[in-house]
């Protein structure tokens, strides 16, 4: 649904698949990065901002941050990016209802 809806606002958007899987011969080869959000949205830049990196952790309702994700969550921030944990896609969308500054 979060992805559908980010087409829908034309924002530029897609998923991160992380983790892991067995190979034929039964060893398990990783891919991604740990902590590594599931969905990135990148905004375009306007009035002269520059664009948005919006990094989008999606949990169950009682789902919780690994260490690695409140990690990246920091790291993000840091950089100056929007960072959230959704629960649902009305989530998402309250980045977009925000009142305008």
């Amino acid at each position: 649904m979060v992805l559908e809806y980010l087409a829908l606002k034309k924002v530029w958007s897609w998923r991160v698949n992380t983790g892991g899987l067995l190979d034929k011969n039964g060893r398990l080869v990783r891919f991604g990065t740990k902590g590594h959000p599931d969905i990135v949205a990148r905004m375009r830049p306007t009035c002269g901002r520059p664009g948005t990196v919006i990094w989008i952790e999606c949990k169950s309702e009682k789902g919780r941050q690994t260490p690695e994700q409140r990690e990246w969550q920091k790291k993000a921030e840091e950089y100056g990016d929007t960072y959230i944990v959704a629960r649902c896609v009305e989530d998402v969308m309250a980045l977009f209802e925000r009142p305008k500054k």
